[in-house]
């Protein structure tokens, strides 16, 4: 495991390591197994040691998050993992692992949840910190992703060593735009 040291981050044995990477976005996140072990392999060759998996939450092209039918009969949201995708990024992390190459593993980045006003900012920004079905479907969608066991590593994501850092909100401010929120009818209003 990583961890921060003063100024500086250090593996276990209190190493400085330096994280030196590139950003993976919407499909790249979900590539086939041969490509996985590929585009690792290369990666560690060109001295990359951090892949951050970004936008793998969107709801418009390849995502981990199965976006038809999120709402059940109460009106409450269901968050179901793309299982196909989530085989493709089991292999794509344990290819990155093998390779000495961590992971930032970012969470809410693209998704809008259903329910979201019109007027708010894009990607239900901002609305996940206070209103509660947003926070119950971020918490359900994080369980369920950071307690998945990866069949390639034997472990969960949420006890991955592989795991450098965990980005819980892309981008996610109350204050990013301070407009948007006077613009918002009940229940986000109050």
């Amino acid at each position: 495991y990583l961890k921060a040291e003063g100024e500086h981050i250090v593996d276990g044995q209190g190493k400085q390591v330096r994280l030196f990477g590139t950003n993976f976005c919407f499909g790249a996140n979900f590539p086939e197994a041969a490509d996985a072990e590929k585009v690792a392999a290369h990666l560690a060759k060109n001295g990359l040691n951090v892949v951050r998996l970004h936008h793998m939450d969107n709801d418009w092209g390849d995502s981990l998050i199965v976006h038809e039918g999120q709402l059940d009969a109460s009106g409450k949201i269901i968050t179901k993992l793309h299982e196909k995708n989530l085989a493709k990024l089991d292999k794509l992390v344990s290819e990155l692992i093998k390779n000495g190459i961590y992971i930032n593993l970012n969470l809410h980045v693209s998704r809008t949840y259903p329910g979201t006003p019109k007027d708010a900012p894009q990607y239900s920004k901002g609305l996940d910190y206070f209103h509660p079905p947003f926070i119950d479907a971020f918490k359900d969608y994080t369980r369920q992703l950071l307690e998945h066991v990866n069949p390639h590593t034997g472990r969960a994501y949420k006890d991955e060593p592989g795991i450098a850092i965990i980005e819980m909100n892309n981008e996610n401010t109350l204050v990013l735009n301070p407009w948007w929120m006077a613009k918002l009818d009940e229940p986000f209003a109050g």
